[in-house]
């Protein structure tokens, strides 16, 4: 079992003691192992990220206001500092940024379903 932290990291807790250990990262500078790369899986990358949605008729001031105030979150000092300490970069985007991310990030991720062979249930 593994969990995602930030850049990829994956975390496992040893079958023995139950201590937390670090086989590979996906390879930022803040969190020390091998990257997944140097464990032999080259061409890894595996990002968490997370997005602010409204519903499709909300007005564009109020989208505009809750995209200052999470902008302004997301690039205050205490936000930054926090994110350093768990391997997470900030990515503050405009609506339109995040959705053309989205739409990119479903895309690679439709093809990875699909190369690998996943079924849908």
């Amino acid at each position: 079992m593994c969990t995602i932290l930030g850049k990829g990291s994956c975390v496992e807790a040893d079958p023995k003691n139950g201590a937390a250990q670090s086989p590979a990262t996906g390879g930022g500078d803040e969190i020390k192992g091998p990257s997944v790369a140097e464990s032999g899986l080259q061409g890894y990358e595996l990002t968490a990220w997370v997005g602010v949605f409204v519903r499709t008729k909300t007005p564009p001031e109020i989208i505009a206001k809750l995209n200052s105030l999470v902008t302004g979150f997301v690039n205050s000092v205490e936000t930054k500092n926090y994110l350093a300490t768990i391997g997470a970069t900030p990515f503050p985007a405009t609506p339109q940024e995040l959705g053309a991310f989205q739409e990119t990030d479903t895309r690679r991720w439709a093809e990875i379903v699909g190369t690998a062979k996943i079924e849908k249930k």
